[in-house]
C-alpha cells in the first residue's frame, strides 16, 4: 500500500514520463497487471526519493539575515519556476498544422 505522499507523487511522474513503466504481476501498484496502466514499485522508490530530494525548508516570519531569508525562498523560486515551466509545456500542441484557404473572391 501507498501512501497519500507516495501517490501525488506518481502523479507528478506520470506527468512528466507519461509512458513510465507499466505494472507488471509482481510490482502492480493497486492491482493494475501487465498491460495495465500503472507504476511499479521502483517507481514508487523514485518518487520518495524525489519526495525526500524536494524538502523544502519552511517559510518563517522573520529571518536572521539576508542570507538566510535567501537560503529559504530560492529553492522555492527554483520549484515554481519548474512547475510553471512543466505547466506551460503541458498545454503545448506539436505537430500541428494550420493551413489558410482562400475562397473564390480570394478572401481568408
Amino acid at each position: 500500500q501507498i501512501s497519500t505522499e507516495q501517490m501525488n507523487g506518481l502523479e507528478e511522474l506520470w506527468k512528466t514520463n507519461p509512458h513510465a513503466k507499466n505494472g507488471g504481476a509482481n510490482g502492480a501498484v493497486n492491482g493494475a497487471g501487465a498491460g495495465g496502466a500503472g507504476g511499479t514499485l521502483t517507481d514508487i522508490d523514485k518518487i520518495d526519493s524525489m519526495i525526500s530530494n524536494d524538502q523544502v525548508d519552511h517559510v518563517l516570519i522573520t529571518y536572521e539575515d539576508a542570507q538566510h531569508f535567501q537560503r529559504i525562498y530560492a529553492p522555492l523560486v527554483t520549484l515554481e519556476g519548474d512547475y510553471d515551466k512543466r505547466m506551460k509545456e503541458s498545454q503545448s500542441l506539436e505537430g500541428v498544422e494550420i493551413r489558410w484557404d482562400f475562397n473564390s473572391l480570394g478572401k481568408k
